[in-house]
């Protein structure tokens, strides 16, 4: 299959509710324009080669459930906001009335085996619904953080340099089966678990 770019997915219907284009051999960056898709409940682009920065304006699709964007080459930052939201934030620019307003439903976000770089957003501990997380084999910093969500089922955070503390909480999901927070420079806060 020859490279496709992107950009011949700016013009689909905005009707879609789902679109799936895994391993289709797209190159390029993906435009802003890419994501006016308000009825969009499930995108799927992993396994291309996709790079860049991933564009804020995915913050904006409020009826996305499933997000997959792994094995490509995004590089950079994850938005924390996007300046569409610059005049609902709140003075104190928390993200917790973006969440609720942009993306209350997503589920499943998947954003492995990218070159994605800085803090894990506070958007994504925020999540309420959320179930799978994939962030592995990234280049995350900092430390992790209390999620939201009681709803966990997966979580990887494995292979970036995150550090500090594994928070208590994580391993009180009731719902969680899948968990890999391996080659990191975390501090083991389960000691007491190992009787």
């Amino acid at each position: 299959m020859s490279s496709v770019s992107p950009l011949s997915l700016t013009n689909l219907s905005s009707s879609l509710t789902a679109l799936a284009l895994l391993s289709s051999n797209l190159h390029g960056e993906l435009p802003e324009n890419m994501f006016q898709m308000p009825k969009l409940e499930a995108l799927s682009l992993s396994d291309n080669h996709l790079n860049g920065q991933i564009p804020c304006s995915f913050l904006n699709l409020q009826r996305l459930e499933e997000l997959y964007l792994s094995d490509n080459n995004f590089s950079g930052q994850l938005p924390e906001v996007c300046s569409n939201f610059s005049q609902k934030s709140p003075p104190d620019g928390s993200s917790k009335y973006l969440v609720e307003s942009a993306r209350p439903n997503l589920t499943t976000l998947w954003l492995d085996g990218n070159l994605l770089n800085g803090t894990i957003p506070s958007w994504i501990y925020e999540l309420p619904y959320l179930e799978h997380l994939e962030l592995g084999n990234n280049l995350f910093t900092g430390e992790i953080r209390e999620f939201k969500s009681t709803s966990l089922q997966s979580l990887s955070l494995s292979e970036n340099k995150l550090r500090g503390i594994i928070p208590r909480s994580i391993f009180h999901q009731a719902e969680l089966m899948n968990l890999n927070l391996s080659s990191n420079n975390l501090t083991d806060s389960v000691l007491d678990f190992r009787v």
